[in-house]
């Protein structure tokens, strides 16, 4: 009897869903409440976004694992801006960036809400905001990129 594939990432790692580099393991930092957003909700969001993928400027705000704009980029956007404030996550998604060898990728380390407050600012065809549970950031954040300029005609949030 051969054994089942383990379709759960191992521990400490995120595993691209679809795309260029599907199935591949990235690092996540060990950081106090960072989690990847879940294969699922990740597969259900670009079942979503399919339409809309293609050459898409993605914006991940709290970007965390990057695994939003990761699976964004692997799935064909064309590039992707990630928001982080955490010097060790920031630093472990631009360590992962490098190892998917992708020129599509830019890490910005920044508080989210600063960032969304700084005049002209880029705009994006897709804004991605999975902040920490306990931060209870949402609303607020919510109204920031509504009130910024990131937004690009047609943008989805």
């Amino acid at each position: 009897m051969v054994p089942r594939a383990n379709k759960k990432p191992q521990r400490g790692r995120l595993r691209i869903v679809a795309g260029i580099w599907r199935s591949r393991l990235l690092e996540i930092a060990d950081v106090p409440g960072l989690r990847p957003t879940a294969e699922r909700i990740r597969e259900s969001v670009f079942n979503w976004l399919t339409p809309h993928l293609a050459g898409a400027r993605c914006l991940d705000l709290c970007a965390g694992t990057g695994a939003l704009g990761l699976e964004a980029l692997s799935r064909g956007a064309a590039e992707a801006l990630f928001v982080e404030t955490s010097p060790l996550a920031a630093r472990t998604l631009q360590k992962n960036i490098a190892s998917l060898q992708t020129t599509k990728a830019t890490v910005r380390r920044a508080d989210a809400a600063k960032f969304l407050r700084q005049p002209g600012a880029r705009q994006f065809d897709i804004v991605f905001l999975d902040p920490p549970v306990d931060g209870d950031l949402h609303g607020d954040l919510c109204k920031l990129i509504d009130e910024s300029s990131v937004l690009a005609a047609g943008a989805q949030v």
